[in-house]
């Protein structure tokens, strides 16, 4: 790798490689391990954006459970 990285790029110190989002191509911060390229993923915005459909909306609790009638009091 450290020739691979001399011939690139024209010095010995090691790349910094990053996570991109294959959407919309934000950088979403260096790996923290050792890697022979970027890695690619999806951020969340572009998740919501584009998989709306996989996200349920969120709910408030239900009156029925909420509102048991307690045994023994009138």
């Amino acid at each position: 790798m450290l020739t691979a990285t001399i011939a690139l790029y024209g010095s010995a110190q090691p790349v910094a490689f990053h996570r991109i989002c294959s959407w919309c191509r934000s950088d979403l911060g260096a790996l923290e391990h050792h890697c022979q390229d970027h890695s690619y993923g999806i951020c969340e915005s572009c998740a919501y954006r584009y998989f709306a459909y996989l996200y349920e909306p969120e709910t408030t609790a239900t009156l029925d459970s909420a509102c048991e009638r307690q045994v023994g009091v009138s």
